[in-house]
Protein backbone atom coordinates (compact mmCIF):
# COMPACT_ATOMS: atom_id res chain seq x y z
CA UNK A 1 0.00 0.00 0.00
CA UNK A 2 1.53 3.56 -0.99
CA UNK A 3 0.10 7.00 -1.24
CA UNK A 4 -0.40 8.87 -4.17
CA UNK A 5 1.05 12.06 -3.86
CA UNK A 6 -0.69 14.11 -6.26
CA UNK A 7 -4.15 14.49 -8.18
CA UNK A 8 -6.76 12.34 -6.88
CA UNK A 9 -5.46 9.96 -4.09
CA UNK A 10 -7.04 6.40 -3.74
CA UNK A 11 -5.66 3.91 -1.31
CA UNK A 12 -5.03 0.14 -3.06
CA UNK A 13 -4.57 -3.14 -2.15
CA UNK A 14 -2.94 -5.01 -5.00
CA UNK A 15 -1.32 -8.69 -4.82
CA UNK A 16 1.96 -8.66 -4.06
CA UNK A 17 3.68 -10.56 -7.10
CA UNK A 18 1.03 -9.19 -10.31
CA UNK A 19 -0.43 -5.88 -9.11
CA UNK A 20 -3.81 -7.81 -9.14
CA UNK A 21 -5.65 -4.50 -7.58
CA UNK A 22 -8.24 -6.02 -5.11
CA UNK A 23 -9.53 -3.10 -3.44
CA UNK A 24 -9.64 0.74 -3.11
CA UNK A 25 -10.60 3.50 -1.26
CA UNK A 26 -10.62 7.30 -2.86
CA UNK A 27 -9.80 9.54 -0.09
CA UNK A 28 -12.39 12.32 -0.19
CA UNK A 29 -10.76 14.85 2.73
CA UNK A 30 -9.88 14.70 6.31
CA UNK A 31 -12.96 13.08 8.40
CA UNK A 32 -13.82 13.63 11.96
CA UNK A 33 -15.33 9.94 12.32
CA UNK A 34 -15.62 10.40 15.94
CA UNK A 35 -17.92 13.22 16.01
CA UNK A 36 -20.10 12.15 12.89
CA UNK A 37 -22.75 9.87 14.41
CA UNK A 38 -23.91 9.31 10.71
CA UNK A 39 -20.71 7.67 9.35
CA UNK A 40 -21.02 4.01 8.93
CA UNK A 41 -19.14 1.69 11.23
CA UNK A 42 -16.92 0.21 9.02
CA UNK A 43 -15.39 3.45 7.89
CA UNK A 44 -14.38 4.55 11.76
CA UNK A 45 -12.61 1.62 13.15
CA UNK A 46 -10.79 1.75 16.25
CA UNK A 47 -7.98 4.26 14.79
CA UNK A 48 -7.94 8.05 14.63
CA UNK A 49 -4.78 8.14 12.71
CA UNK A 50 -5.45 8.34 8.35
CA UNK A 51 -3.03 5.72 7.47
CA UNK A 52 -3.73 3.19 10.54
CA UNK A 53 -7.78 3.51 9.75
CA UNK A 54 -6.81 3.44 5.45
CA UNK A 55 -5.09 -0.46 6.23
CA UNK A 56 -8.02 -1.09 8.62
CA UNK A 57 -10.64 -0.79 6.10
CA UNK A 58 -9.04 -2.39 3.42
CA UNK A 59 -8.11 -5.40 5.24
CA UNK A 60 -11.81 -5.98 6.43
CA UNK A 61 -12.16 -8.75 3.67
CA UNK A 62 -8.92 -10.87 4.83
CA UNK A 63 -9.86 -10.70 8.69
CA UNK A 64 -9.92 -14.15 9.73
CA UNK A 65 -7.81 -15.61 7.00
CA UNK A 66 -4.48 -15.63 7.79
CA UNK A 67 -3.07 -13.27 4.91
CA UNK A 68 0.02 -11.07 5.04
CA UNK A 69 0.06 -7.40 4.52
CA UNK A 70 3.30 -5.61 3.31
CA UNK A 71 2.73 -1.60 3.96
CA UNK A 72 5.45 0.62 3.85
CA UNK A 73 6.38 3.35 6.42
CA UNK A 74 3.16 5.96 6.12
CA UNK A 75 1.11 3.67 7.23
CA UNK A 76 2.41 0.70 9.40
CA UNK A 77 2.22 1.47 13.35
CA UNK A 78 2.67 -0.57 16.52
CA UNK A 79 -1.28 -0.21 17.43
CA UNK A 80 -2.02 -1.20 13.74
CA UNK A 81 -0.12 -4.34 13.87
CA UNK A 82 -1.29 -5.49 17.15
CA UNK A 83 -5.28 -4.96 15.81
CA UNK A 84 -4.27 -6.62 12.91
CA UNK A 85 -2.45 -9.80 14.23
CA UNK A 86 -5.49 -10.16 16.72
CA UNK A 87 -7.80 -10.82 13.21
CA UNK A 88 -5.17 -13.16 12.48
CA UNK A 89 -3.79 -10.86 9.90
CA UNK A 90 -0.07 -10.79 9.68
CA UNK A 91 1.86 -7.86 8.46
CA UNK A 92 5.14 -6.51 8.09
CA UNK A 93 6.52 -2.84 6.81
CA UNK A 94 9.36 -0.44 7.59
CA UNK A 95 8.72 2.18 10.39
CA UNK A 96 9.32 5.36 11.29
CA UNK A 97 11.13 6.00 14.54
CA UNK A 98 9.12 8.36 15.68
CA UNK A 99 6.29 6.38 15.50
CA UNK A 100 4.12 6.27 18.96
CA UNK A 101 4.89 3.08 20.97
CA UNK A 102 8.75 2.64 19.14
CA UNK A 103 10.77 0.66 21.47
CA UNK A 104 13.01 3.40 23.32
CA UNK A 105 16.13 1.03 23.40
CA UNK A 106 16.12 1.04 19.23
CA UNK A 107 15.60 4.95 19.09
CA UNK A 108 18.78 6.41 17.45
CA UNK A 109 20.59 3.46 18.18
CA UNK A 110 24.46 3.36 16.58
CA UNK A 111 25.11 0.14 14.49
CA UNK A 112 28.79 0.00 13.64
CA UNK A 113 29.63 -2.64 10.75
CA UNK A 114 27.28 -3.69 7.75
CA UNK A 115 25.08 -6.39 8.96
CA UNK A 116 24.63 -5.54 12.69
CA UNK A 117 21.11 -5.37 13.98
CA UNK A 118 19.11 -5.37 16.85
CA UNK A 119 15.48 -6.10 17.83
CA UNK A 120 13.00 -5.87 20.06
CA UNK A 121 10.19 -7.73 20.88
CA UNK A 122 6.56 -7.41 22.12
CA UNK A 123 4.34 -10.21 22.20
CA UNK A 124 4.08 -11.46 18.72
CA UNK A 125 5.04 -8.35 17.37
CA UNK A 126 9.17 -7.59 16.56
CA UNK A 127 10.93 -4.65 15.60
CA UNK A 128 13.98 -4.89 14.21
CA UNK A 129 16.73 -2.09 13.21
CA UNK A 130 19.33 -3.00 10.70
CA UNK A 131 22.09 -1.12 9.15
CA UNK A 132 22.67 -2.18 5.32
CA UNK A 133 25.22 0.28 4.32
CA UNK A 134 27.96 1.88 6.61
CA UNK A 135 27.29 5.60 6.15
CA UNK A 136 23.17 5.07 5.47
CA UNK A 137 20.53 5.00 7.95
CA UNK A 138 19.47 1.98 10.08
CA UNK A 139 16.53 0.53 8.37
CA UNK A 140 13.84 -0.38 11.09
CA UNK A 141 11.10 -2.77 10.50
CA UNK A 142 8.31 -4.08 12.30
CA UNK A 143 6.69 -7.79 11.88
CA UNK A 144 4.32 -10.11 13.07
CA UNK A 145 4.91 -13.12 11.14
CA UNK A 146 8.80 -13.80 11.23
CA UNK A 147 11.17 -14.83 13.36
CA UNK A 148 14.02 -12.37 14.16
CA UNK A 149 16.60 -14.65 14.76
CA UNK A 150 16.76 -16.35 11.19
CA UNK A 151 19.26 -14.56 8.77
CA UNK A 152 20.35 -14.60 5.11
CA UNK A 153 23.90 -14.04 3.63
CA UNK A 154 24.00 -11.42 0.76
CA UNK A 155 26.80 -9.55 -1.13
CA UNK A 156 27.56 -6.17 -0.33
CA UNK A 157 30.03 -3.84 -1.01
CA UNK A 158 32.62 -2.13 1.91
CA UNK A 159 35.01 0.90 1.08
CA UNK A 160 38.87 0.20 1.37
CA UNK A 161 40.68 2.39 3.67
CA UNK A 162 42.63 4.99 1.82
CA UNK A 163 42.22 7.46 -0.81
CA UNK A 164 40.62 5.74 -4.19
CA UNK A 165 41.81 2.31 -2.99
CA UNK A 166 38.38 0.64 -4.36
CA UNK A 167 36.06 -1.45 -3.19
CA UNK A 168 35.82 -4.99 -1.19
CA UNK A 169 32.80 -7.35 -1.70
CA UNK A 170 31.96 -8.90 1.52
CA UNK A 171 29.00 -11.68 2.72
CA UNK A 172 26.76 -9.93 5.70
CA UNK A 173 23.65 -10.34 7.43
CA UNK A 174 20.35 -9.94 6.60
CA UNK A 175 17.30 -9.88 8.25
CA UNK A 176 15.04 -12.59 6.80
CA UNK A 177 11.62 -10.61 7.24
CA UNK A 178 13.57 -7.69 5.34
CA UNK A 179 14.15 -10.17 2.49
CA UNK A 180 10.24 -10.93 2.25
CA UNK A 181 9.92 -7.48 2.63
CA UNK A 182 12.13 -6.48 -0.14
CA UNK A 183 10.33 -9.30 -2.35
CA UNK A 184 6.81 -8.69 -1.68
CA UNK A 185 6.44 -4.65 -1.28
CA UNK A 186 6.31 -3.74 -4.95
CA UNK A 187 2.81 -4.78 -5.51
CA UNK A 188 0.99 -1.58 -5.66
CA UNK A 189 3.93 -0.48 -7.78
CA UNK A 190 3.77 -3.00 -10.93
CA UNK A 191 -0.21 -1.83 -10.83
CA UNK A 192 1.12 2.16 -11.06
CA UNK A 193 3.75 1.33 -13.83
CA UNK A 194 1.15 -1.11 -15.60
CA UNK A 195 -1.29 1.58 -14.93
CA UNK A 196 1.54 4.75 -16.41
CA UNK A 197 2.73 2.90 -19.71
CA UNK A 198 -0.47 3.05 -21.71
CA UNK A 199 -3.04 4.95 -19.92
CA UNK A 200 -6.21 6.08 -21.31
CA UNK A 201 -6.63 9.32 -19.06
CA UNK A 202 -7.53 12.42 -21.34
CA UNK A 203 -7.77 15.83 -19.94
CA UNK A 204 -10.96 17.16 -18.58
CA UNK A 205 -12.38 19.55 -15.90
CA UNK A 206 -14.56 17.17 -14.68
CA UNK A 207 -13.34 15.35 -11.74
CA UNK A 208 -15.45 12.04 -11.88
CA UNK A 209 -13.96 11.56 -15.43
CA UNK A 210 -10.24 10.86 -13.83
CA UNK A 211 -11.92 8.66 -11.67
CA UNK A 212 -14.11 6.49 -14.51
CA UNK A 213 -10.29 6.68 -16.25
CA UNK A 214 -8.65 5.24 -13.45
CA UNK A 215 -11.66 2.38 -13.15
CA UNK A 216 -11.10 1.31 -16.90
CA UNK A 217 -7.92 1.16 -16.70
CA UNK A 218 -7.71 -0.38 -13.41
CA UNK A 219 -10.02 -3.51 -15.33
CA UNK A 220 -7.61 -3.74 -18.01
CA UNK A 221 -4.75 -4.44 -16.58
CA UNK A 222 -6.81 -6.98 -13.84
CA UNK A 223 -7.65 -8.56 -16.96
CA UNK A 224 -4.69 -8.88 -18.68
CA UNK A 225 -3.11 -9.96 -15.09
CA UNK A 226 -5.62 -13.15 -15.22
CA UNK A 227 -5.22 -13.76 -19.00
CA UNK A 228 -0.86 -14.01 -18.05
CA UNK A 229 -2.05 -16.39 -15.31
CA UNK A 230 -4.48 -18.20 -17.12
CA UNK A 231 -2.43 -18.45 -20.45
CA UNK A 232 -2.69 -21.80 -20.88
CA UNK A 233 -6.15 -22.74 -21.04
CA UNK A 234 -6.60 -19.85 -23.94
CA UNK A 235 -4.22 -22.55 -26.09
CA UNK A 236 -2.06 -19.84 -27.55
CA UNK A 237 1.55 -20.33 -28.39
CA UNK A 238 2.64 -17.07 -27.58
CA UNK A 239 1.85 -14.27 -24.75
CA UNK A 240 0.40 -11.31 -25.83
CA UNK A 241 2.54 -8.03 -24.42
CA UNK A 242 1.19 -5.37 -22.51
CA UNK A 243 0.34 -3.49 -25.53
CA UNK A 244 -0.80 -6.17 -28.21
CA UNK A 245 -3.45 -7.28 -25.31
CA UNK A 246 -4.75 -3.53 -25.42
CA UNK A 247 -4.51 -3.77 -29.19
CA UNK A 248 -6.38 -6.49 -28.66
CA UNK A 249 -9.16 -5.68 -26.73
CA UNK A 250 -9.95 -2.25 -28.21
CA UNK A 251 -10.49 -3.95 -31.24
CA UNK A 252 -13.22 -6.54 -29.85
CA UNK A 253 -14.55 -3.33 -28.57
CA UNK A 254 -14.97 -1.17 -31.18
CA UNK A 255 -16.11 -4.48 -33.59
CA UNK A 256 -18.09 -3.19 -36.54
CA UNK A 257 -18.82 0.04 -35.74
CA UNK A 258 -17.04 3.16 -37.62
CA UNK A 259 -17.51 6.89 -37.45
CA UNK A 260 -15.60 7.38 -40.69
CA UNK A 261 -17.79 9.74 -43.21
CA UNK A 262 -18.10 8.36 -46.54
CA UNK A 263 -15.94 10.47 -49.53
CA UNK A 264 -17.79 12.62 -52.44
CA UNK A 265 -21.37 13.74 -51.84
CA UNK A 266 -23.81 11.42 -50.74
CA UNK A 267 -26.52 10.62 -53.03
CA UNK A 268 -30.58 10.99 -51.97
CA UNK A 269 -32.61 8.06 -52.76
CA UNK A 270 -35.48 8.95 -54.85
CA UNK A 271 -39.16 8.41 -52.89
CA UNK A 272 -42.04 7.32 -55.11
CA UNK A 273 -44.44 10.09 -52.59
CA UNK A 274 -42.00 12.95 -52.82
CA UNK A 275 -39.55 12.78 -55.77
CA UNK A 276 -42.46 10.68 -58.11
CA UNK A 277 -40.12 8.41 -59.44
CA UNK A 278 -37.34 11.09 -60.32
CA UNK A 279 -33.73 10.21 -60.37
CA UNK A 280 -30.92 12.72 -58.31
CA UNK A 281 -27.71 12.53 -59.42
CA UNK A 282 -25.05 14.58 -61.86
CA UNK A 283 -26.80 16.62 -64.74
CA UNK A 284 -23.28 17.17 -67.02
CA UNK A 285 -20.24 18.29 -66.47
CA UNK A 286 -21.08 22.15 -66.84
CA UNK A 287 -22.35 23.82 -63.95
CA UNK A 288 -25.50 25.50 -63.47
CA UNK A 289 -27.75 27.84 -61.23
CA UNK A 290 -30.41 25.60 -59.38
CA UNK A 291 -33.66 26.46 -61.21
CA UNK A 292 -35.88 25.63 -57.62
CA UNK A 293 -33.69 28.82 -56.21
CA UNK A 294 -34.15 30.80 -59.47
CA UNK A 295 -38.12 30.12 -59.19
CA UNK A 296 -37.94 31.33 -55.69
CA UNK A 297 -36.54 34.42 -56.51
CA UNK A 298 -38.77 35.04 -59.53
CA UNK A 299 -41.57 34.79 -56.67
CA UNK A 300 -40.23 36.83 -54.04
CA UNK A 301 -39.61 39.60 -56.84
CA UNK A 302 -43.22 39.63 -58.22
CA UNK A 303 -44.26 40.24 -54.53
CA UNK A 304 -41.58 42.91 -53.85
CA UNK A 305 -39.69 41.22 -51.39
CA UNK A 306 -36.23 42.25 -52.79
CA UNK A 307 -34.41 41.96 -49.35
CA UNK A 308 -34.90 38.33 -49.19
CA UNK A 309 -33.39 37.21 -52.57
CA UNK A 310 -30.18 35.13 -52.43
CA UNK A 311 -28.12 34.88 -55.14
CA UNK A 312 -28.65 30.92 -55.80
CA UNK A 313 -25.88 28.57 -56.03
CA UNK A 314 -24.35 26.69 -59.45
CA UNK A 315 -23.90 23.08 -59.00
CA UNK A 316 -23.33 20.23 -61.68
CA UNK A 317 -25.75 17.34 -59.70
CA UNK A 318 -30.10 17.41 -60.54
CA UNK A 319 -32.81 15.96 -62.05
CA UNK A 320 -31.84 12.85 -64.31
CA UNK A 321 -35.02 12.38 -65.62
CA UNK A 322 -35.86 16.28 -66.67
CA UNK A 323 -32.51 17.36 -67.25
CA UNK A 324 -32.73 20.63 -64.93
CA UNK A 325 -29.89 21.53 -62.39
CA UNK A 326 -31.04 21.04 -58.63
CA UNK A 327 -29.83 21.57 -54.94
CA UNK A 328 -30.28 18.24 -53.23
CA UNK A 329 -32.85 17.84 -50.32
CA UNK A 330 -35.55 20.50 -50.59
CA UNK A 331 -35.25 21.95 -53.62
CA UNK A 332 -35.30 18.74 -55.44
CA UNK A 333 -38.61 17.70 -53.75
CA UNK A 334 -40.22 21.42 -53.78
CA UNK A 335 -38.85 21.11 -58.06
CA UNK A 336 -41.06 18.36 -58.55
CA UNK A 337 -43.87 18.85 -56.29
CA UNK A 338 -44.91 22.08 -57.87
CA UNK A 339 -44.63 20.62 -61.55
Amino acid sequence: MKPCKRGIKIWSKCDASYGYLCQFEVYTGKKDEENDASAPPDQCGPFKGLSARVVYNLTRSLSGKNYMVFMDNFFSSIDLFLKLFEEQIFCCGTVRENRKGFPPALKGVKLVNQGDSKFARFQNLVCTVWKDKAKSKNVALLSTQFNPNQFEKVERRKKNPGRNSGFTKIMIDKPKAISHYNKHMGGVDIHDQAHRYYNVTLKSVKWWKYLFFFFFDACIINSYVLYKENLDSYGEPKRLSHLEFRLLLSKQLIGEFSARRKRGRPSVEPSSETDHGFAFGKVGEKRGYCKNCVRKNNNLRKANRHSEIRRPKETVFGCTTCGVHLHKGDCFKEWHKNL
